[in-house]
C-alpha cells in the first residue's frame, strides 16, 4: 500500500506504539516521509515533537449568524 503512494492510510489499532514504530521503520527503508496525526497532538512528523503549523486544534464549526 505504501508503495502505491496512497497519501494517506487510516488503521485502528490497540497497538498504536507498535504500529507506528513497524511504519516508521518501513517508511525510513523506503526512504519516504511518515507523518502521524492523533486528535490531542496534531499532525506531525514521526519523531519530532512540534506539530505542524495549526494542526493541533480541531476547526470548529462556524456560529449559525443571529438574526435580528
Amino acid at each position: 500500500m505504501i508503495q502505491s503512494h496512497y497519501p494517506l492510510i487510516a488503521i485502528e489499532t490497540f497497538e498504536e506504539a507498535r504500529l507506528e514504530r513497524i511504519l516508521a521503520e518501513v517508511a525510513t527503508s523506503l526512504q519516504v516521509p511518515f507523518f502521524v496525526w492523533s486528535v490531542t497532538t496534531g499532525l506531525k512528523r514521526y519523531g519530532s515533537l512540534n506539530s505542524i503549523y495549526d494542526s493541533q486544534t480541531p476547526q470548529q464549526p462556524p456560529t449559525p449568524a443571529t438574526t435580528l
